[in-house]
């Protein structure tokens, strides 16, 4: 059963496709933190750019299991006391949890696309 998983763990990282997905959604995440920085009015998803809404859109699966993941981190990052390396550890655990989602998402494509590649006679 473990080397069953860890033969589909293997297979998701090394999907090309997945690599790509996420090769593009990195980059796109980037661009968009970089417009944003020059930014001086604060976040509201109404009067944010279409690239931004869309990518969080997409990332919608990736943010909900990143919610429920770092919720202790919410409490140690309390008002009162904000420790530095709270926000690092959540900014981590969404960056996994986003790698996840497009490596998943890159071998899934692929999977259907061989399953259902016309054969062709030779």
């Amino acid at each position: 059963m473990l080397n069953q998983i860890l033969r589909l763990i293997k297979r998701v990282a090394f999907s090309r496709a997945g690599q790509i997905l996420f090769a593009a959604h990195s980059l796109l995440v980037i661009y968009e933190y970089y417009e944003r920085s020059f930014s001086t009015i604060p976040y509201h998803f109404t009067y944010e750019s279409i690239l931004h809404k869309t990518l969080v859109l997409i990332n919608l699966p990736n943010l909900l299991i990143s919610i429920v993941l770092t919720t202790p981190f919410s409490y140690v990052n309390s008002p009162l006391h904000h420790f530095w390396w709270a926000n690092w550890i959540t900014l981590a655990i969404l960056f996994v949890c986003a790698s996840a989602q497009w490596l998943l998402v890159g071998y899934w494509i692929e999977f259907l696309y061989r399953k259902f590649q016309p054969k062709i006679m030779a």
